[in-house]
């Protein structure tokens, strides 16, 4: 629990959008503090005008009272924080972001090194920031278990899959012809290690919950495949995954991807 205010704190501490937003709001109030000790001349007698925020500046020569002082500070504030918010989304987003996923995938490949090292179970946060050259802060900062790091690491290998068959525009085809198989596990073949290690680790769970994540929020909206024929597809593509990959790939990714598209027309047709 004391590692996740830690977390917290070191997070609020090096936020660039809070640092700026305070900056903001604080250099503001100070203006407006500042300006409303001066004394506005105009025509007329005590004669008030709204000038926007709910300020008020008095046209004569007497002192505005402090309640337009206040009023005016506080609407004031309350416009900045947000500009500042809007200021902060726009130019620090993408570069915390960049920023931010450069220092999780050092995470996950530090787990996934030491998984050559020892068995899962043994692997301690203390082993994965040492490998990672990162804090137990910063850690936390992002995770709560090492399980909730091996997940974002392979939602960030499925995301990169999904990035390569957007980029192709259409070429591979139907998502279950030969051409899409066989590319699928050609790209997947790539982090086969990592896939074996997670599913020996009794981890199976999160390589099917992204596989069922992707194919609900890519594949559904674009063919309108009911949920369960998706499932199906999904975890039978995902056991012949691995029993490929187990058996040592005695066939060639084009010869698995023929075999399982056969199939899938055999049944279509049946």
């Amino acid at each position: 629990m004391i590692n996740h205010f830690k977390a917290e704190f070191y997070k609020l501490r090096h936020s660039k959008i809070l640092i700026t937003i305070l900056g903001v709001c604080a250099a503001v109030i100070m203006v407006s503090f500042a300006l409303g000790d001066m004394t506005f001349f105009g025509a007329g007698d005590g004669t008030e005008s709204v000038i926007g925020f709910q300020a008020k500046c008095y046209l004569s020569s007497e002192i505005p009272t402090f309640q337009t002082v206040a009023r005016s500070s506080l609407a004031y504030t309350a416009f900045f924080w947000i500009i500042g918010i809007l200021f902060a989304t726009i130019f620090f987003t993408k570069e915390y972001n960049t920023r931010t996923r450069f220092t999780r995938m050092c995470i996950g490949e530090a787990l996934f090194v030491l998984l050559d090292q020892k068995e899962y179970g043994q692997i301690r946060i203390s082993d994965i920031v040492k490998r990672a050259g990162v804090s137990r802060m910063t850690f936390y900062h992002y995770y709560d278990t090492k399980e909730e790091a091996v997940q974002d690491y392979f939602h960030e290998i499925v995301k990169e899959y999904v990035w390569e068959v957007e980029r192709s525009k259409g070429k591979l085809g139907h998502f279950h012809d030969r051409s899409s198989i066989m590319y699928a596990l050609s790209f997947f073949d790539q982090y086969a290690d990592f896939i074996l290690k997670i599913v020996h680790a009794g981890l199976y769970s999160i390589v099917i919950d992204a596989m069922n994540t992707y194919l609900i929020e890519k594949i559904k909206p674009v063919y309108h495949i009911p949920d369960y024929e998706l499932y199906f597809y999904g975890g039978a593509l995902l056991n012949v995954f691995i029993q490929w990959e187990e058996s040592g790939k005695k066939e060639t990714a084009a010869q698995i991807a023929q075999t399982i598209s056969a199939g899938i027309r055999t049944h279509t047709h049946s």
